[in-house]
């Protein structure tokens, strides 16, 4: 049984793999920044993106591009910040010199959305109202974040697969027929609802 990242082989050996459709993240994201872009004149989105050939980095991207035409979103500027919020600063501080006409940040994980609110308050500007900020994992710090009003929507990445992974050992071991691929449970997360939400948060 494979949980959390697939392996680079066939499929015979095991029984099923249980984690997250990355590229169903990036068409939520998508989505998701369509309503927080909603009205706005432009739709200019710069793109936080993580380690460049892991495929949470490579899905998210494909993901988003394949759902933001639905409002007309634009990928003006795209770099790698290694899923990190030090360089997450840096690379939005680089977007911001290059062109402030930037209406919204999709970063493919939290650290580097943190990292790019950072920046954006530098500018001058205000994150989460001036630049709307998207990010992906829910982690607490987003939670805080969203709290503080930098950050707008989080999508989730669920890393607590074991309940998922035991349920699913206990049907293998009973002779159950598993799919290849169990989706790890996951949602979306809100501003509004943030400091209702993180004291049940677990990572």
């Amino acid at each position: 049984m494979l949980e959390d990242r697939r392996i680079d082989a066939p499929e015979d050996p095991y029984a099923t793999y249980i984690g997250s459709d990355f590229a169903e993240e990036g068409r939520k994201s998508a989505l998701e920044m369509c309503k927080l872009l909603e009205g706005s004149a432009k739709k200019n989105v710069v793109e936080l993106v993580g380690n460049v050939g892991s495929s949470a980095a490579k899905d998210r991207g494909q993901g988003f591009r394949e759902k933001m035409g639905t409002c007309g979103i634009t990928i003006t500027q795209s770099q790698t910040a290694n899923w990190d919020a030090t360089e997450g600063k840096g690379v939005m501080e680089a977007f911001l010199k290059k062109s402030k006409d930037i209406q919204g940040v999709f970063a493919q994980n939290d650290e580097m959305g943190l990292g790019a609110a950072l920046a954006i308050k530098e500018a001058g500007l205000k994150p989460g109202v001036d630049v709307k900020i998207l990010t992906v994992d829910a982690t607490a710090g987003a939670f805080k974040a969203m709290i503080a009003g930098d950050v707008n929507t989080v999508v989730e990445c669920n890393p607590l697969l074991a309940p998922q992974v035991y349920d699913a050992a206990l049907k293998a071991l009973n002779g159950e027929k598993l799919p290849k691929w169990v989706p790890s449970q996951e949602g979306v997360f809100y501003a509004k609802d943030a400091a209702t939400i993180l004291p049940t948060r677990k990572y």
